[in-house]
């Protein structure tokens, strides 16, 4: 099931997502805390156009295990519960 779901957000241009989390990767201003505090390294960092956007990515989605410590880390709110997951 989780593949057909991660199957159809990458069909809406939806990549950066686990079975519990979604991140929005516009918003990160790379403070990298969340990255500090997952226990399961599921996050990556990205930088692209030279350095000059830089953003967490999920590279490790099978890792999450929905603790919610990222959620609550991140001061720029960027990173949601993922309740499309269920609707799908």
């Amino acid at each position: 099931m989780q593949r057909n779901i991660s199957r159809e957000f990458a069909r809406r241009g939806i990549t950066n997502l686990t079975k519990y989390i979604l991140i929005n990767t516009h918003n990160c201003k790379a403070c990298w805390k969340c990255f500090e505090q997952c226990p399961r390294r599921v996050f990556g960092k990205e930088s692209r156009f030279f350095g000059l956007h830089k953003h967490v990515i999920v590279v490790s989605s099978e890792n999450c295990i929905g603790c919610g410590k990222c959620i609550k880390e991140c001061p720029h709110k960027c990173i949601y519960k993922n309740f499309l997951a269920a609707q799908l």
